[in-house]
């Protein structure tokens, strides 16, 4: 199943989610709830109505800390 990710602000416009931001997603889930952290919550599926994913839309500041935590990864790695 694919999870697809956005922002109300489009920081983030509907796209793809990695295993990282989703990582990174389920630990802002765990200090902040889930209620804090998803906005919005929506299955995707194709034109036979067979589920296919989901949709989040997570809040700003969820997006900007997988953000920094993705670039601090980066670094250490290089």
């Amino acid at each position: 199943m694919t999870t697809y990710l956005s922002t109300p602000s489009k920081a983030i416009d509907y796209r793809t989610a990695t295993e990282d931001e989703l990582t990174l997603l389920g630990q802002i889930i765990d200090v902040d709830g889930n209620e804090d952290s998803i906005v919005n919550r929506e299955p995707v599926r194709n034109a036979s109505g067979r589920l296919m994913g989901e949709h989040l839309t997570i809040t700003d500041e969820a997006a900007e800390f997988i953000a920094e935590s993705i670039r601090q990864m980066a670094e250490i790695a290089e």
